[in-house]
């Protein structure tokens, strides 16, 4: 009886976690827009995998290669960032203010996120808009307030701003569809 007990679990255990394995996947594509690291969020997911595996599946060269795309995907927000700033003749401490603008702005929105959820269906809509919003808005003025601190025209702050929100929104395009690419290599190596 014992027997049958212990086995029912363990099939349990191994179901439970193939499951969360593969629901941690479209969550860290979801994170990536947050501007969280998703890229990381899945590398771990692999790295356990494959612990738990023996190191056999996925293998330490599919290990290797998603380490290797997380590291191009992370790179690629902030560089593609940078590059919109210094388009518009901004500095590259414009392009570090825009991060940190659109960091405190993720924030801000995760915070009020719960708030906008007892509101119903719609509420639960802006409960993930919220943190992306607030996240460009916080960028952008992030760009902004540090250019007009330069000393620069409100004409020319307002085009470094929407140099760097540019910027931003295409690295974290990018960087999701690389996380994209690295759940399915994954799910490719796994399955």
């Amino acid at each position: 009886m014992w027997a049958s007990i212990l086995t029912g679990l363990k099939w349990f255990g191994i179901i439970l976690g193939k499951a969360l394995f593969v629901l941690a996947l479209p969550v860290a594509v979801a994170a990536t827009l947050f501007g969280l690291p998703g890229s990381l969020l899945v590398l771990a997911d692999a790295t356990i995998y494959s612990a738990c595996h023996g190191w056999q599946s996925p293998s330490w060269v599919i290990l290797l290669v998603l380490a290797g795309i997380a590291i191009i995907a992370e790179l690629s927000d902030n560089l593609m960032s940078f590059l919109g700033v210094r388009a518009a003749g901004a500095s590259t401490t414009t392009g570090l203010w825009t991060v940190g603008g659109g960091m405190i702005g993720v924030l801000a929105g995760s915070a009020l996120s719960p708030l906008f959820g007892l509101l119903g269906p719609l509420g639960w809509v802006l409960t993930v808009l919220a943190p992306i919003a607030l996240g460009l808005l916080g960028g952008y003025l992030g760009g902004y307030h540090y250019e007009l601190r330069r000393g620069r025209s409100k004409e020319e702050a307002a085009k470094a701003g929407w140099a760097a929100l540019a910027g931003r929104l295409a690295g974290g395009i990018v960087k999701a569809l690389l996380v994209g690419v690295m759940a399915a290599i994954l799910l490719v190596a796994v399955f």
